[in-house]
């Protein structure tokens, strides 16, 4: 463990991982994908999901107030007279 610890704190090594950016990125998504796979993201992901829709009974909001010219205050209305 010190031995890779010492070599990633070298400027050796910074180079390397400069001039290989491409190799370590698509390592990293080779190593991503095949977790992915292991783990059943994938499968679960292909899955079509149950949608259960079903009307509420009744509203779930009913408010009715009148705004009209009765009604001389302006922050219930909405409108300014």
């Amino acid at each position: 463990m010190a031995a890779i610890l010492s070599w990633l704190n070298d400027n050796e090594a910074q180079k390397w991982l400069n001039d290989n950016q491409g190799v370590v990125s698509a390592a990293i998504f080779l190593l991503t994908a095949l977790f992915g796979w292991a783990s059943g993201i994938f499968g679960a992901l292909r899955r079509k999901p149950k949608l259960k829709l079903a009307i509420i009974p009744g509203p779930t909001l009913c408010t009715t107030f009148r705004a009209g010219s009765a009604n001389s205050d302006s922050s219930l209305s909405g409108f300014s007279a």
